[in-house]
């Protein structure tokens, strides 16, 4: 087989590779270096995947040295966790609560402790949409003539508490709260509860594993979001990135390695950061 025509596909790298400072390292593929363009474009993808990890070490590096007495001062910082959950709610219409966490690590507690708290009264009609009805935390505990335990999701169930309320001039409270629903980002009546039926008196509590789950139309209609123990570092970043960058500024913890390594140190043993949105502060929690 023949080796392609002589051409050169230049790409770039971040300058930190570059020892001579002189700006950025150029890398040339040769099309006659390769047998073929699948050889060639297979080198040039394996040399991008290879560039993009070492310059996002790179960046966290550089936010590093950027504040290199910062690290100190956050292994000093201890939260000031609180043994009870008060949420930021609204009067007059309905509120929506996030919880976020990877698997065992208390979002379905936590979640029974806010109904209980919260919607558990006889004011309340409240639907818990679980796909483990019989595993889910703490279910003994919330088990109550109100609370309507329905297994998976089914969306003629909001539609009709929609309907009444339009029908009633939103006479009757109504709370969904929803265990592990992986499809919650692309659910256009969980979306809309979110967006729109919380003027119908309909709240909403979703306990989700990441970040990214929730649609990006329905973040900045959360009134309370808490985050507990994330498996990885790409989780962690993202709920920071998503929610939390500058309350954690605020609170002196500037570089985005020194706020994963806090979420890291103090996000444990079932604890839990509150965020509020409208605020853009924090609070610590654990049950």
């Amino acid at each position: 087989m023949s080796k392609l025509r002589a051409k050169t596909i230049t790409y770039h790298c971040a300058k930190k590779y570059d020892e001579t400072g002189t700006g950025c390292v150029s890398k040339r593929f040769k099309g006659s270096d390769f047998q073929n363009e699948e050889e060639m474009l297979n080198a040039i993808r394996l040399f991008k995947e290879d560039m993009k990890l070492k310059n996002k070490e790179y960046r966290m590096s550089q936010v590093i040295e950027e504040a290199p007495n910062e690290s100190i001062i956050i292994e000093e910082m201890i939260p000031d966790f609180k043994n009870d959950i008060n949420l930021k709610l609204n009067k007059g219409t309905g509120n929506t609560t996030a919880l976020i966490a990877s698997s065992q690590q208390g979002k379905s507690y936590m979640m029974t402790k806010i109904y209980q708290k919260y919607y558990s009264s006889g004011k309340w009609i409240t639907t818990l949409y679980t796909q483990s009805p019989q595993s889910f935390g703490g279910i003994n505990s919330v088990k109550s003539s109100n609370l309507i335990i329905f297994p998976g999701f089914d969306n003629k169930v909001i539609l009709c508490e929609r309907l009444i309320n339009r029908g009633t001039d939103n006479k009757y409270n109504f709370c969904n709260m929803f265990d592990d629903q992986i499809n919650i980002r692309d659910n256009k009546i969980i979306n809309d509860s979110i967006l729109t039926f919380r003027n119908s008196n309909m709240s909403t509590v979703l306990c989700i594993q990441y970040s990214n789950l929730l649609s990006k139309m329905s973040r900045a209609n959360y009134n309370n979001i808490l985050l507990g123990k994330l498996n990885t570092d790409e989780a962690i970043e993202v709920a920071i990135k998503t929610f939390l960058r500058q309350a954690l500024k605020n609170i002196g913890i500037n570089s985005l390695a020194d706020q994963i390594n806090f979420y890291k140190k103090n996000i444990k043993d079932y604890g839990f950061i509150h965020y509020i949105p409208s605020e853009d502060t924090i609070s610590f929690v654990r049950l």
